[in-house]
């Protein structure tokens, strides 16, 4: 990102960008790579319907989803694509990683943890292991 910034002048205020979703996600994978072990299998979730999932992450038998939202969330609610996702595939839990919210709920029994980027082994770490 900072390479990318360099290059186009892209510096100004994160509230103030049009690519400030891009840039927030891009941040998180990194991030999330640094929390992969080995053998974890990295991939993302699109339906027909068009509900999607930034990332999924299969550790053995079982996975959890991760979506991303960059503006700051005042409570938790759950987007259609987290509930779809949660009702196909019974993860072990969801992640939507975020600016400033930290909550827990749950969709069709599946644990929904709302954390910040830097709490992100926190949603790796439901995955057991």
């Amino acid at each position: 990102n900072g390479l990318r910034n360099a290059l186009f002048g892209g510096f100004a205020d994160l509230d103030d960008r049009a690519d400030r979703g891009p840039l927030f996600e891009n941040a998180v994978f990194g991030e999330l790579l640094k929390g992969l072990r080995l053998l974890d299998e990295l991939m993302f979730w699109h339906s027909k319907g068009g509900a999607e999932v930034d990332f999924v992450v299969r550790r053995g038998a079982h996975i959890a989803g991760i979506e991303v939202k960059a503006g700051d969330l005042r409570a938790p609610r759950l987007s259609r694509s987290v509930r779809s996702f949660a009702g196909a595939y019974a993860p072990a839990c969801v992640g939507v990683i975020n600016g400033s919210l930290r909550a827990d709920t749950s969709v069709s029994g599946v644990p929904v943890l709302f954390r910040r980027p830097w709490e992100l082994g926190e949603v790796l770490a439901q995955l057991g292991g």
